[in-house]
């Protein structure tokens, strides 16, 4: 576990710059059996990692260092239960010896979260189990990724540009993510190529999981998804960048959640923005020879009526049953995790003379705090 610091000095301008220093890498286990040994006098105690031991710990190692704990204001982990709760979580623990230490959850991994309910969307979970089983494929064989490279090289126009390799749909690396999406879009018709190929090799367990790929990949359920993730990761992916910025103002980081937010619907009700996307994915399937339609449909559909009839088109289908659904999903999610109390608490900060306008500033925070 590392321990950072996150604190605040003045510079020689008297301005107020914040500073975020790594001070400990911990081998949690060792320190908690040593805490253990210390109080049982023995090493016989069974180990566990729970909320209370982690944030006795945390304490310690706060004592050792000489910090005050009355100077410590805030306190960030990620939501697991026994790093957050307000009963036995590490952040209660704390508390109890420094009481205006408030719990955030890291604006990062609340983002992630986010991200990862892209996959409510049947068509979009496909999409996603497809990336990965399609990077893992490549990645893990320095021949097959020998393949794609001479497949990107020897294309008339790279329109991948330096690109040679598929990024892995990594879950806690959170910018790489959202690459591993758009990087699969630009590589996409070389990869199709690639696996055309390895139908041939003689290897059998290659050419078996080339040809379910193949399957996978070909398909306008996978094709439409795709683009449409590309969509959102490129949106995600700027603001996973903004919000790991060291230093930033929690104002700052809360006013480009919301500026995505806004980019988001504004996606939804531009109805140009989701022909552009089509007709994007209709040309990447006509470069693949992949038929153009909708999937077979329920006729009667509990939640929506998705069928449309026989006089939906096919961009009418993916625009109510895909496209929709994942902005929606995005953007509750967003507002529910950086939502109206995150918010006002933020709000406060107003109060800090930097941040000042006018006195009235000061009674509308009160007021609503």
């Amino acid at each position: 576990m590392d321990i950072v610091l996150r604190y605040v000095l003045v510079d020689d301008a008297g301005k107020c710059r914040i500073h975020e220093s790594p001070v400990l890498v911990l081998d949690v286990f060792q320190e908690i059996e040593d805490m253990l040994a210390e109080k049982f006098g023995s090493t016989d105690v069974e180990l566990r990692s729970t909320g209370v031991n982690v944030g006795q710990v945390l304490l310690k190692k706060i004592n050792e260092l000489g910090l005050d704990k009355n100077t410590l204001v805030g306190q960030g982990y990620d939501g697991a239960a026994y790093m957050s709760s307000e009963a036995v979580g590490a952040a209660a623990e704390v508390r109890n010896e420094a009481p205006l230490a408030m719990y955030f959850h890291c604006a990062m991994h609340m983002l992630n979260l986010c991200s990862s309910e892209t996959c409510c969307v049947t068509a979009v979970r496909n999409c996603v189990d497809t990336v990965g089983q399609m990077t893992s494929f490549f990645n893990n064989s320095p021949k097959r990724c020998g393949q794609l490279e001479k497949d990107i090289q020897s294309a008339t126009e790279n329109a991948s540009g330096n690109r040679t390799r598929l990024v892995t749909l990594c879950k806690t690396r959170f910018i790489e993510r959202h690459e591993a999406i758009i990087t699969a879009v630009q590589l996409l018709p070389h990869v199709v190529r690639s696996l055309e190929t390895m139908l041939q090799w003689s290897q059998k367990d290659t050419r078996i999981a080339a040809r379910s790929l193949l399957a996978s990949v070909k398909d306008f359920d996978f094709i439409i998804a795709l683009h449409a993730l590309a969509k959102v990761a490129g949106c995600l992916r700027q603001l996973s960048i903004a919000i790991q910025q060291v230093g930033l103002d929690v104002l700052k980081a809360v006013s480009d959640v919301l500026d995505v937010i806004g980019l988001l619907q504004k996606y939804r009700n531009d109805s140009e923005c989701f022909i552009a996307l089509f007709q994007s994915a209709v040309e990447t399937a006509k470069l693949l020879e992949i038929t153009v339609k909708k999937p077979r449909t329920v006729k009667r559909s509990v939640y929506r009526d998705n069928s449309g009839g026989n006089d939906q088109s096919v961009e009418e289908y993916y625009r109510l049953n895909l496209f929709f659904p994942l902005i929606d999903s995005i953007c509750s999610h967003l507002q529910d995790r950086f939502g109206p109390v995150q918010q006002k608490l933020f709000g406060l900060s107003a109060l800090v003379p930097a941040h000042l306008g006018s006195y009235n500033d000061v009674v509308d925070v009160v007021s609503v705090s």
